[in-house]
This record gives C-alpha cells, structure tokens and sequence, in this order.
C-alpha cells in the first residue's frame, strides 16, 4: 500500500538487507530501480548497492515523483504519482539492497506506461543522505531502431509509432550520452549532451516516423565508440506536456578489439 506524502502517512515497515560483501569485493554503485513485469504483473521499486559504513541505520524513502499512462480509451498520470513509501535498514558489510514496493499491475490494460521513482537514503546519526532515480517503461506502440553499420560508416536512429492519435501534434525528445577513445592509447571518456526536442505531426492512420539521429563515423573506425539515446515522446493533455511514450536504444559502434 502507498501513502500520500503528508504528515504522517508514510509507512515505516522492515527492510530486505544485502549480504555481507567478500573480503576484496568490487565496489557496486548504488542504483535504484522500477521493474515494470508484463510477464507477473507487477511493478517493483528497489535500491541496491554500497553505501555508507558498516552497521549505520538508515531511512530510505520510495517516492513516486512521475508517472503516465495510455489505454486503449484514455490517458493521464498515475494515480501512485506523488506517494511515499518509506523503510527502515541495517546498512550490512557495506552494501544496502531494499524493496520499496511491488504492488499489482495489469500489463493488459496499458498501451504505454512509465512511472519513475526517487529513493533518498539518509543516515540515521549523521544525516547525510544521498538520492537516486529510477524509472520504467512499457511500450506497445513505439519502436527504436539504432542501427550502425561499419561497412557504410553510418550510425542512424528511427524512432517510429503506431496507434498514437490520428492527426495529433507529438514532441520526441532525445538524450545523448556516448563513449569514445579515437586510439588505444588514448583515454576513453564519456558525456551526455543537453536534451533536444522536435516537432512530430501523427499520420491519420495513428502512425510516425522520426530521425533522431544521424551520423558518419569516418572511413578510419574509432578504436571505440559507444552511443546511447534515451527517449521520450509528449503530447499535450490538459495543457501539459504528458508522456505518451518513452525508451532507449543505443549502439557499439567499435568495441576497441581492433
């Protein structure tokens, strides 16, 4: 069950704990997450990951900070937005690993639907508190298509819908993150460009089609590159943007064997 985020209507119930990590264990980054299982379901939000000292208490609240939805006659936000959960835990050899919530979720009734979570973690002697996101998305209508092809030198990104409103006017949204190392014995680095939007009319037929991205590599191949586009697509409802859409796709252009 949620809480609406008020006084006291947070819940406050045990925590599932981490093992101990072995001596020499790699360092995990911590990570939240929301699992949206067509195949039970379910969605799940959870944190996992090292943090702080060994034996601190700490609060971990679950907070619904978005969520939409499209079925098959309407759409809106989701009714969990702007609802708490919050647990209780023994930070164990390091590491934190808690489930928030899994509540029911009927896969059936949704088109697409998105619902992104913050988890804040906060000591319970010192106060220091650190904050993830996380999201999830379900996507029946839309495809991501990222292909990249050495032989042409080419990289190129379709993202492509169907089902949507006839005749609606839809903004697809792109965020680009890669990876790159010309030469083996350059540094590899990474970087995530500011978000770019753009303009998309839906045919009558419900269906569009946008490229969002297109690039030539060279006729010499990087010694590595790594390209990953998030997307989101919008449409105004209620004179708001609101989600109809959302995902991912990325692609190893080089793989830094050569």
């Amino acid at each position: 069950m949620l809480a609406r985020i008020v006084g006291a209507g947070a819940l406050l119930v045990g925590a599932v704990l981490a093992p101990a990590q072995p001596a020499g264990a790699a360092v995990t980054p911590l990570k939240a997450s929301v699992v949206c299982d067509a195949a039970t379901d379910t969605v799940t939000a959870s944190i996992v990951g090292d943090a702080f000292t060994e034996g601190s208490r700490v609060t971990v609240h679950f907070d619904v900070i978005a969520g939409t939805y499209v079925s098959a006659t309407t759409q809106g936000h989701i009714p969990e937005k702007n609802t708490r959960v919050t647990k209780q835990a023994t930070v164990s050899g390091g590491s934190l690993s808690v489930i928030g919530y899994q509540r029911a979720w009927p896969s059936a009734s949704y088109r697409f639907y998105t619902e992104t979570v913050r988890v804040t973690v906060r000591d319970d002697a010192t106060g220091v508190a650190v904050q993830r996101e996380g999201y999830c998305a379900y996507d029946t209508r839309t495809t991501y298509t990222f292909t990249c092809d050495q032989a042409t030198q080419t990289l190129r990104l379709v993202v492509a819908g169907g089902g949507y409103l006839a005749n609606a006017a839809i903004r697809v949204v792109y965020t680009q993150s890669y990876v790159s190392q010309y030469r083996p014995e350059d540094l590899r680095w990474g970087t995530t460009l500011p978000e770019k939007g753009y303009g998309v009319r839906v045919a009558a037929d419900g269906s569009w089609s946008h490229v969002g991205y297109e690039a030539r590599a060279g006729a010499t191949p990087p010694h590595y590159l790594y390209v990953h586009f998030g997307v989101r697509i919008e449409q105004y409802y209620d004179g708001m943007p609101l989600v109809v859409g959302r995902g991912e796709a990325s692609c190893l252009y080089s793989d830094g064997s050569r």
